[in-house]
């Protein structure tokens, strides 16, 4: 479910060797100052380009746009580390260079439920992570996560929330949505391996999904973990019946056309899909394989 362009990510953050009082630290505590006024705020372009002397250690807030989730800004030593997600946001104007924010895993609900080029304002505590020999990192550990939007609140609200607003009656002679207790109106994260003109593949995925009835409708959008080749979207579909999603249908749109087939199985009370899908992109054909976890169940993909 990618495209043959390769795909250069830059991780913008300040590393420095040899500055001067500037103390390193590994992130320790994730509790927010007691209000918004105790973070001074700076520019998107200071956090890139601050140095220790003025950041490390200070608690400061930053306005920026949302791209993903994705574990290849996380800094050296917390790619394997499950407390911890990695966000990858740029500057408001959408053309700044991309860095990489460090998300507790207490705030994976906040970050997961974010649609891309969102408008956030991000509070934390910048840490002075330690690298190599005398170099350090300095990258924002978040603390809490607000959007900009004056409608956040109902932005944030579970996807069941605005299924219900977008519910309708059927139209004259068509048929009514079939109710089933599975409800998958939420937003789904995880991984997904597989193959592409036989070579491997790794993925982070989401989806955003609707469910009415026993129609499930959607959207999804990948980060390719390695880098190689661009991220992708498209939507979904698929028929809810008790423990699986059958039908399940996935057409790429970017970075080419694409279309998968599969079939799904829903777990843990519709926390957790599981699936297996098929078809060809631009690429060639392609069989992978994924795990997803509800956005407030995100705990159970980071076991």
């Amino acid at each position: 479910m990618t495209g043959p362009t390769i795909y250069l990510f830059i991780l913008a953050v300040a590393v420095l060797s040899g500055c001067g009082g500037a103390s390193t630290t590994r992130p320790q505590s994730t509790s927010a100052s007691s209000s918004v006024t105790d973070y001074a705020e700076i520019s998107y372009v200071k956090l890139l380009a601050g140095s220790a002397d003025e950041l490390a250690n200070k608690n400061v807030s930053v306005r920026c746009r949302f791209l993903a989730v994705d574990p290849r800004v996380l800094p050296p030593g917390y790619s394997r580390n499950p407390n911890y997600l990695g966000m990858r946001v740029t500057g408001p104007n959408m053309t700044s260079t991309v860095t990489g924010i460090l998300v507790p895993r207490d705030l994976a609900e906040s970050a997961l439920s974010r649609n891309m080029g969102d408008e956030i304002v991000v509070y934390g505590r910048v840490a002075a992570i330690p690298t190599s020999g005398k170099a350090v990192i300095l990258m924002l550990v978040a603390q809490r996560i607000e959007s900009t939007r004056p409608d956040a609140k109902v932005a944030e609200a579970p996807a069941s929330s605005a299924a219900a607003v977008l519910s309708v009656a059927p139209a004259p002679g068509s048929t009514p949505p079939i109710a089933t207790s599975l409800d998958l109106n939420a937003r789904f994260f995880g991984r997904m391996t597989g193959t592409v003109s036989d070579q491997p593949f790794s993925l982070m995925l989401t989806f955003a999904l609707i469910q009415q009835g026993n129609q499930l409708t959607g959207e999804f959008t990948t980060v390719e973990m390695s880098g190689q080749s661009q991220d992708a979207v498209g939507t979904v579909s698929g028929v809810v019946e008790q423990g699986s999603v059958s039908s399940f249908r996935a057409k790429q749109t970017r970075p080419c056309n694409g279309e998968f087939r599969g079939s799904v199985a829903v777990e843990n009370e519709g926390r957790v899909l599981r699936g297996a899908i098929a078809g060809s992109d631009c690429r060639g054909s392609a069989t992978a394989t994924f795990v997803t976890c509800r956005f407030d169940s995100v705990a159970l993909c980071l076991r």
